[in-house]
């Protein structure tokens, strides 16, 4: 049953109601596990195998048991006992004029690590695997749970066999798992296989992304329905779900082919249906992440007979492609969804600086497919994308060498003899000596190497082998985050490393991480710097909604920028559970916003952030020709401020807006989506980062004047004069509050000026700004934003509610001093509809102070 090892596809149900069968479908396979099941009594469903192999072996219990299900008293069970199990159907015979839908009943008994969950395989007359769809993954079901997988749309043509699978098995965040369940039990049962009439949507480009939106065209095509007229509704949404046209039209019908090779088709008395086609050219008018979807009518009942068929495509704005050398894929998979011919062309669209591509072949691979694999080399050297070769999963001539082991890692080639392994990468390295200078021992997961003995010597006896071939080649390994890094450049015969974890870590861990690395010192700057390459994996598909995952990403990329990575590797990109692409190839919610981050970042420097009007956090990053802003607030704001004479602002999805003008101050819309604000004036954004208060914090002192100066440095070329004005609170007196200045060429100048309190005035933060006016090389006027702290922090007030027995509420205020002077303050609680309370503190020593309030029928208040 190798053939059914899985791809990682995830079929999500479109909205049929989970506790009826789903409508208009025709049976296709049923089991209940009753008797009919089990002829010879064995205890074994009949036609049924499992899974045998590593991590699944046999003395795991699986089989029919005695025990009721909704649908009778039989049921497969399966018995953890460590590793797992995977329980497969007999193979079934469809035709690929059709959709599939699967369904079952699931129990779970005392799962902590393991998951289970159903599976449908789809292979071709040759038995060889097409496509794989997976159901929702259970840990604790609440008792018997009905779950679905579907419906799912043969990939091709060549569809001529489905395999449903049972599993019980590890499952951590990215599919692989060092824990599993000692016991437990998962409880199959009712499974029942249905077909639907089969729609499908295609586009004119294989990745699913446009440069021109206007050649961006739809083809549906359905088959397997009876209608003689049936009619189509395509609909295009934009990223956040919205519909934004919608077009109706009849399918151009024929009869359908049958399909000799299916037995279903062959031996059904039922008509085998007719097929139909229709286009369409959606008015898509620019950048950003589309979807299309179907539905097809049926004259039966007005019900609709196929549910629905997404397509997702993506327009980008190709003024920002050139790499700069920061951002790069790993592709684990090869040539897999896309050929490398139109791959090639698509990560020149993306803007990628370099990937990671397995390069290990074999005698098994004919001339053709190398030529095929150094045209591809060829094809992104011409592009500006560096080609970094991965040495992973050694051709059969290798592993007949090697000792017989289960999971054969990188550590384990590459410390075993030279003769095993050299014969063959001399090969590789050969052909590809003018193209790939980089090379990585091992894939991204294997990081194997943390635990070899004597690393620094196993791997420069590596590195003199391979240097013999191609001189001084660029070698990498992988390693994981929670061990220690090798510390001294000088000592490393390895000139990259390539970072990961499993869970992946959050932006802060990273930050957390990425400050303990390595650090390189003056004696080293003649050696060849060693590079850390991080690799990031988008959190879970399933377990996070769409907005976290964009946030989450953009989070760490920025981080990893900010905190001296490399550069910053996509892991996977077609991964449909973790990546940037769905199933089959199409663009996934998060390709357009990895895309646009690392377009607006590549190549540039981070120097800082600002302090915007209304709060909203910002990064900002350098390069020669501008500066970039990434702001964001977890709630919806304006922050309207002078950035520079042509700033625009770029959404996630690629979209350019002009902002709006408030004077000669830009109006720049943020939610808690970062945002990309480009075009800032660099000599405006260091004046504002240079500029502060001497005290920004000032003691509670009321009715006397503070001593305080405002500091700044003169960043522009040649001299300036000018003024500044101190805008703060209207009940503060701020003397002078005009201020003149002249400045030389980076000349750092402290204004001083006074402030004092009003006797009424309260302890907080205080927004304060000040106002730019100078004249250097053109006339400027700009404002920075800073903030006033009133009180020391030496005094403060906590409080806690409650209802005691009588239904009041008591307000608890404790007010702490922790200075050296007693103090005395005026406190007053205000409740809705109800008489201000007050209390005073008088001539308070150091230590604290209770003070209770008490309010009739106290749950009118709660929640106000």
């Amino acid at each position: 049953m190798n053939l059914l090892l899985p791809l990682l596809i995830i079929s999500i149900s479109p909205g049929v109601p989970i506790d009826q069968r789903y409508p208009d479908a025709k049976q296709v396979f049923f089991c209940d596990f009753c008797k009919t099941w089990d002829e010879n009594f064995d205890g074994w469903p009949d036609g049924w195998t499992r899974r045998r192999g590593s991590g699944f072996p046999h003395f795991v219990d699986v089989r029919i048991s005695n025990e009721p299900s909704p649908v009778g008293n039989h049921c497969l069970r399966i018995d953890l006992d460590g590793a797992a199990a995977v329980a497969y159907s007999p193979a079934l015979d469809i035709s690929p004029l059709y959709s599939y839908v699967l369904e079952a009943q699931l129990k779970t008994e005392g799962l902590n690590f393991d998951r289970a969950y159903l599976s449908l395989t789809l292979l071709d007359k040759k038995r060889q695997r097409v496509s794989t769809s997976y159901s929702e993954k259970f840990k604790t079901t609440d008792g018997w749970k009905k779950i679905r997988i579907g419906p799912v749309v043969p990939p091709n043509e060549q569809v001529r066999v489905a395999v449903i699978g049972l599993h019980l098995q590890p499952q951590s965040q990215s599919g692989f798992s060092d824990k599993e369940d000692l016991t437990g039990a998962a409880l199959f049962d009712d499974i029942w296989l249905a077909r639907l009439p089969r729609m499908s949507l295609t586009n004119e480009s294989s990745s699913g992304v446009y440069v021109d939106p206007d050649k961006v065209q739809v083809h549906c095509c359905a088959s397997g329905f009876t209608q003689k007229q049936p009619r189509v509704e395509l609909f295009l949404e934009d990223n956040e779900g919205r519909q934004i046209a919608k077009h109706e039209c009849g399918l151009v019908t024929a009869g359908a082919t049958r399909h000799a090779e299916s037995l279903l088709d062959a031996l059904s008395d039922e008509p085998v249906g007719r097929q139909g086609t229709a286009q369409w050219k959606p008015p898509v008018t620019g950048p950003g992440f589309y979807r299309v979807y179907a539905e097809m009518k049926g004259m039966e009942h007005l019900r609709t007979i196929h549910r629905r068929q997404e397509l997702s495509f993506v327009v980008i704005d190709s003024s920002r492609n050139e790499p700069r050398g920061e951002f790069g894929w790993n592709l684990p998979q090869g040539n897999r969804p896309l050929p490398l011919s139109k791959l090639s062309r698509l990560l020149g669209r993306m803007g990628v600086s370099y990937i990671k591509y397995p390069l290990w072949y074999g005698e098994n691979l004919s001339e053709n497919e190398i030529e095929e694999l150094y045209r591809f080399a060829v094809k992104l050297n011409s592009q500006g994308i560096e080609l970094i070769g991965v040495l992973d999963n050694p051709p059969p001539e290798v592993l007949k060498n090697l000792p017989e082991k289960n999971n054969i890692q990188a550590a384990d080639i590459f410390t075993s003899s030279p003769a095993v392994w050299l014969p063959s990468v001399e090969t590789v390295l050969t052909r590809f000596a003018n193209r790939v200078k980089w090379w990585q021992l091992g894939s991204d997961r294997d990081t194997s190497f943390v635990d070899c003995l004597n690393l620094n010597a196993n791997i420069a006896k590596v590195k003199d082998e391979l240097d013999r071939v191609d001189h001084d080649i660029n070698l990498g390994i992988s390693w994981n985050w929670i061990n220690q890094i090798p510390m001294s450049p000088k000592q490393k015969p390895w000139r990259f490393t390539s970072l990961s974890a499993d869970p992946p870590l959050t932006h802060e861990e990273l930050k957390y991480y990425l400050a303990g690395k390595p650090q390189t010192t003056a004696n080293d700057a003649a050696l060849p710097k060693s590079k850390l390459l991080v690799v990031l994996c988008p959190i879970d598909k399933d377990r996070y909604p769409r907005q976290t995952r964009i946030d989450d990403l953009i989070r760490r990329m920025m981080t990893a920028k900010i905190n001296g990575a490399d550069a910053i590797t996509m892991t996977d990109p077609f991964d449909p559970q973790h990546g940037l692409f769905e199933a089959a190839g199409m663009p996934g919610e998060l390709l357009l916003p990895w895309r646009t981050t690392a377009a607006v970042l590549d190549g540039t420097r981070f120097v800082g952030q600002i302090q915007l009007p209304n709060g909203s956090r910002n990064q900002i990053f350098s390069r020669s020709d501008d500066n970039v802003m990434v702001v964001w607030n977890d709630e919806p704001t304006e922050e309207v401020i002078y950035l520079g004479k042509d700033v625009y602002q770029i959404d996630v999805w690629g979209r350019k807006m002009t902002p709006q003008m408030d004077g000669h101050r830009q109006v720049i819309h943020v939610g808690p989506t970062p945002s990309f604000v480009i075009g800032l004036n660099k000599r405006i954004c260091l004046w504002r980062m240079s500029c502060e208060f001497q005290r920004d914090r000032i003691a509670s002192i009321f009715g006397k004047p503070h001593q305080n100066s405002c500091r700044f440095k003169n960043t522009f070329p040649g001299g300036v004069s000018g003024k500044i004005h101190l805008e703060m609170n209207p009940s503060w007196k701020v003397r002078p509050q005009t201020i003149p200045f002249h400045l030389a060429q980076d000349e750092i100048t402290e204004l001083p000026f006074t402030l004092m309190l009003p006797y009424d005035a309260v302890t907080g933060s205080y927004n304060a700004r000040i106002d730019c006016v100078l004249q250097a090389e053109e006339a400027w006027n700009f404002s920075v934003y800073r903030s006033i702290q009133v009180g020391l922090g030496d005094a403060f007030i906590e409080h806690s509610t409650e209802l005691d027995k009588e239904g009041n509420l008591r307000v608890i205020q404790r007010f702490v001093n922790n200075s050296k002077h007693r103090i005395s303050f005026r406190c007053q609680l205000s409740a809705p509809g109800r008489q201000r309370m007050g209390t005073r503190i008088s001539n308070m020593p150091r230590g604290s102070n209770t003070k209770t309030y008490i309010l009739s029928n106290g749950k009118e208040l709660i929640g106000k």
